[in-house]
């Protein structure tokens, strides 16, 4: 930008917004994939960052943004197929008071280029910004939005509670691990019939293979009104998974009704929080339930039957 030239190494930081990308095909189990192209060098903006609206109205600030950064590579770049852009702007980071603002709009909201609108896209700022940051799994969070997942965060007054969720999904603080199992039942990579749905006063007992793996059952829900739900799920040591501390079986709670980053996604916790383990492992380490633990409240009762090298026996009474 004229009041903000850029400093940092423009391949460099598209390199590392783009490098994960490939994860997607392993959450969605070969369902989803994703591809980049990356033009590697910055551009010069016709606008001052400055004078960009506040960039969380897609209507004026994004849609204005995007509408820039494409026409700058325009001609050397077919937008034909793209379904997302990323536009790495840190420049606008001093200018904006949100993180990496996102565009995703309803036909006819978004830029047309090579005979395309574009209505999905992320600019990338503040995450350049700050120290230590995950920039790829912040990029693909950013991308998820797109699909139509939430923040699962909490905005509080004074700051953001990661406590909710942890590091059990993406969509709460940006992270390399799995997405919950009814992230991935509502993004189509979970069938329907790997659920076992519980809509009245009963129990069942269900074998549930973990989600890092395709086949086989992986959730039970218990649906308590119109629109919140128990949901149960079995988490393992593999694949994208693999760092973490503890496995076991997840209970949470989802509502439909809560706003994005307002907790409409809560894991309930199996055990008690030791603060050192949580700096070592991440927020929520402590929430798989083990063989012989129960979790149970005034709706829902939920114990661990057994475990096996593959699978996780479990029994779920819905009250």
């Amino acid at each position: 930008f004229p009041d903000a030239p850029a400093t940092q190494d423009a391949a460099q930081l598209s390199a590392a917004t783009v490098s994960a990308l490939g994860r997607f095909a392993e959450h969605s189990y070969g369902r989803f994939t994703v591809s980049a192209e990356v033009v590697p060098s910055w551009r010069r903006m016709p606008q001052t960052a400055s004078a960009y609206p506040d960039l969380n109205d897609p209507r004026r600030g994004m849609k204005q943004l995007v509408a820039d950064a494409t026409a700058l590579v325009d001609g050397e770049f077919d937008f034909s197929n793209v379904d997302f852009v990323f536009v790495l702007a840190p420049g606008l980071a001093q200018y904006q008071r949100y993180g990496n603002p996102a565009l995703s709009v309803f036909p006819g909201g978004g830029a047309v280029r090579d005979g395309n609108e574009l209505r999905h896209a992320t600019v990338m700022m503040r995450a350049f910004t700050v120290a230590q940051q995950d920039i790829p799994s912040i990029a693909n969070h950013e991308l998820t939005h797109s699909l139509g997942q939430p923040d699962v965060y909490q905005q509080v007054s004074g700051g953001t509670r990661f406590d909710l969720v942890g590091m059990w999904d993406p969509m709460s603080e940006p992270n390399p691990h799995h997405y919950l199992g009814w992230h991935k039942y509502r993004l189509g990579w979970i069938e329907a019939d790997q659920l076992a749905c519980l809509d009245g006063a009963r129990q069942v007992q269900e074998t549930l293979t973990p989600i890092e793996a395709g086949s086989g059952k992986k959730l039970v829900v218990a649906k308590v009104s119109a629109s919140r739900a128990y949901v149960v799920e079995a988490r393992r040591k593999a694949g994208l998974d693999g760092s973490l501390c503890r496995e076991g079986v997840l209970v949470y709670t989802v509502d439909s009704q809560v706003a994005n980053a307002q907790g409409a996604v809560q894991v309930l916790p199996a055990g008690p929080d030791d603060a050192q383990l949580r700096n070592q492992c991440g927020t929520l380490y402590n929430a798989p339930f083990q063989p012989g633990q129960t979790f149970e409240d005034a709706n829902v009762k939920v114990t661990v039957a057994s475990e096996s090298a593959s699978n996780y026996v479990v029994d779920v009474t819905r009250k």
